[in-house]
C-alpha cells in the first residue's frame, strides 16, 4: 500500500515538482522514575560509552521486505540518525527512571550500547523492529560483565507512516528496557 501511495506522489511531483519530505521522530518515553535509586556498592557508578549505530541507519527511513532486501523510502525521514534516540532512551532509562548513579570517566562501569536494527518490516507481517547490543565492562580488569543483544518487534496497524513511527517508539521503549534490565542484573548491591 506504501508503495502505491509513494508511486502516487511521485505521479504527482512529475506534474507540480518535487514531493514534499516528511519529517518523523520516535514518542518520548513516559516511564515512571522509580521511587527509590538502587543500593548498589559503593562506588558502583555507571559511565555510558557514546552508543553507536549501524552505518546503513541514517536519517531516511529503512524498510526491510525479507531477511536480506533493505531499502529506504525516498520522501520519509527521522529527524535524526537513530542512534541519537536510542542514545537518550538508554541515558533516561538508567540514570533517571533506574536512578543508577552515574559517573565520569572514572567510573568503575561502563556501558556501551550499538543499535543495529531500526527499520520498518513491510512482510510478512506489518512491523517495526529494534535490535541493540549492550555490553558492561568492568573498566579496572577490562573484564566484561554483560555481552547481550536484545530486540522488539511491535505490529504497525494501518499504513499510514505515522502509525510505523508509533510503533517505533513502542519498539525502541521496549527494547531500551530490556537492555536495561540485562545491565541492572549485573551491577555489584550492597549486601
Amino acid at each position: 500500500m506504501r508503495r502505491l501511495l509513494a508511486a502516487a506522489v511521485l505521479a504527482g511531483a512529475a506534474c507540480g515538482g518535487p514531493p514534499a519530505i516528511r519529517y518523523f521522530r520516535p514518542a518520548d518515553s513516559e516511564r515512571p522514575v522509580r521511587a527509590r535509586p538502587l543500593t548498589l556498592v559503593d562506588d558502583a557508578t555507571l559511565r555510558l560509552a557514546p552508543v553507536t549505530g549501524a552505518v546503513a541507519l541514517r536519517d531516511r527511513i529503512m524498510w526491510r521486505r525479507s531477511a536480506v532486501e533493505l531499502g529506504y523510502y525516498e520522501n520519509e525521514r527521522w529527524t535524526e540518525p537513530p542512534a541519537g534516540y536510542a542514545a537518550r532512551a538508554v541515558a533516561r532509562e538508567l540514570f533517571e527512571v533506574r536512578r543508577i548513579p552515574r559517573g565520569g570517566r572514572a567510573a568503575p562501569l561502563e556501558v556501551s550500547v550499538a543499535l543495529t536494527a531500526f527499520e520498518e518490516v513491510l512482510l510478512p507481517r506489518h512491523a517495526a523492529h529494534v535490535v541493540l547490543t549492550v555490553s558492561l565492562l568492568d573498566v579496572a580488569t577490562q573484564r566484561s560483565l554483560l555481552e547481550e543483544t536484545v530486540s522488539a518487534t511491535e505490529p504497525v496497524p494501518h499504513e499510514e507512516a505515522e502509525a510505523m513511527a508509533r510503533a517505533m517508539s513502542a519498539a525502541l521503549e521496549r527494547s531500551v528496557v530490556a537492555a536495561c534490565d540485562a545491565v541492572e542484573r549485573r551491577l555489584p548491591r550492597a549486601r
